[in-house]
């Protein structure tokens, strides 16, 4: 039988047509990405806390903020370094993009050590990236510097393994980058420790040592900011403003939600998942059990993040663990009718995640594309003085946060609250209440749930400007006398 490798190295025609492939499923996505620039709510939040840092507030006890702070200061260090001028995206987009490259080669690194095999290792390495971008990866969002310091100190794990055991500490630390960079990350120690007890004998000092240099960068944490470092931990984002929404957030309820969402990742995203579990016997049989139950465990794991709230860019987590998957899956030799399986689910993977990567590449369309957000805010700043109270109330809006040079009301309690939990009705009534200007669309009928009809009424009640006549975003002085014909402030 001819191997993959020696009809690579022997027919041109087909590292040619690989290039090509590659280009225009990897590359060109990302050239698209960085020329539309698309800003989520989510990217402007970032964006817009490392904009206050500059400024010289200080995180958590002058900016309210819900998330673990390494990315924000990585932030920080981009616009200080580079001189970034406020509400200029595309310097944190190539850095964010390194992060991203830099995980579908730590990717590779590890599938070769798992398969050795370098044909099933690029193959999966290619699919991180298509599957990854379906996933709003293509956006700044905090799940892909999470993964590549997570998975970075798992793959140190697989090549340290006779190394002295300090060297575990920094293992420790670089797997605490993953939590500081988002709290789901911390799941990765747990990950390292499997990998350390699958293939190291008792590794008791090892252990010590990581969790010893996990710990660390969490009390200079606590040093550094003190207890108002305890509101990335207790913030209870998704669960305790959940119950101010209606939802049900028991115990049964959750479950469903983290069963729910797996499935609709299997069932639309990568339905190879569902197979792997079928090659699990197999894969004892032929001694790569402690590899594919890494990948089972990891993406099981990561999956009880939808306990506490459910976006598709959660699924990031799954994505380098599902490539692992399907390259255990290719490594193990199957029964006929279960290989069919097999390669007719990798290839809807690969098939949904090109189709749904190149349908998503019409940037220009999204909620915030760059050249409205510059237009707008450059409006917003002729009219609004540098470090009025600004309030964007709906999130679809939230470009604003970072493209102009305002800050947010109540920004040390409340900070830049936004989406469907963000707010109750009444915190969302003192944000309005306490602004000084406040972004709304009184034509959009459907909104989130704490944008009631007193809400609406306080503010359409002031005088505005329309600063977009498509669409009715309107600027309003809430500090005007009321009841002021509509006039351009």
């Amino acid at each position: 039988m001819i191997k993959i490798e020696d009809y690579w190295n022997n027919h041109v025609w087909l590292r040619v047509t690989i290039y090509i492939l590659t280009i225009t499923t990897v590359v060109v996505p990302f050239g698209i990405c960085l020329a539309a620039q698309p800003i989520f709510c989510d990217s402007a939040f970032y964006l817009a806390i490392g904009e206050r840092i500059s400024d010289g507030y200080k995180l958590y006890s002058d900016v309210r903020c819900g998330y673990t702070p390494l990315w924000l200061y990585i932030e920080v260090a981009v616009k200080s370094i580079f001189h970034v001028p406020m509400g200029c995206y595309w310097p944190y987009l190539v850095v964010y993009d390194l992060f991203y490259f830099g995980v579908g080669f730590i990717l590779y690194k590890m599938l070769m050590l798992f398969t050795a095999n370098r044909s099933i290792s690029l193959f999966c390495t290619w699919l991180f990236f298509p599957l990854a971008f379906w996933q709003q990866a293509y956006g700044i969002l905090l799940e892909i510097p999470s993964v590549f310091f997570g998975l970075l100190s798992c793959y140190l794990v697989l090549i340290f393994q006779k190394k002295h055991y300090l060297h575990y500490l920094w293992i420790g630390v670089i797997s605490c980058f993953s939590f500081l960079t988002k709290q789901y990350g911390a799941g990765f120690v747990a990950l390292a420790i499997f990998l350390m007890l699958y293939k190291m004998n008792r590794p008791i000092k090892q252990m010590i040592a990581l969790l010893v240099g996990y710990i660390l960068p969490i009390i200079m944490c606590f040093c550094i900011w003190k207890s108002d470092f305890l509101c990335v931990l207790t913030n209870g984002y998704g669960t305790t403003s959940a119950v101010d929404a209606g939802r049900d957030i028991s115990v049964l309820s959750k479950i469903g939600d983290i069963a729910r969402n797996l499935w609709r990742y299997c069932g639309d995203a990568c339905p190879a998942l569902v197979a792997g579990l079928f090659c699990v016997p197999n894969s004892k049989k032929q001694g790569r059990l402690g590899y594919i139950m890494f990948a089972i465990l990891a993406i099981l794991g990561f999956s009880l993040q939808y306990y506490f709230n459910a976006e598709r860019h959660y699924r990031i987590y799954f994505v380098p663990f599902s490539c692992l998957l399907v390259a255990e899956m290719l490594m193990t030799n199957t029964r006929t009718w279960l290989t069919w399986c097999k390669n007719l689910t990798i290839a809807w993977t690969v098939g949904a995640s090109l189709f749904n990567t190149y349908s998503r590449l019409n940037f220009w369309g999204e909620d915030f594309p760059p050249s409205m957000l510059k237009a707008q805010a450059q409006q917003i700043n002729q009219i609004v003085d540098k470090g009025d109270r600004l309030w964007v109330v709906q999130d679809v809006y939230y470009g604003f946060v970072f493209t102009t040079h305002t800050i947010v009301p109540n920004m040390s309690t409340l900070g830049y609250s936004f989406g469907a939990l963000g707010l109750n009705p009444q915190a969302a009534m003192q944000q309005a209440r306490d602004a000084e200007w406040v972004v709304f669309n009184p034509s959009i009928v459907k909104s989130h749930y704490y944008v009631t009809d007193s809400l609406k009424n306080y503010i359409c009640q002031h005088a505005s400007v329309l600063i977009d006549e498509n669409d009715d975003v309107r600027l309003y002085h809430m500090t005007a006398p009321l009841n002021t014909p509509e006039q351009g402030l």
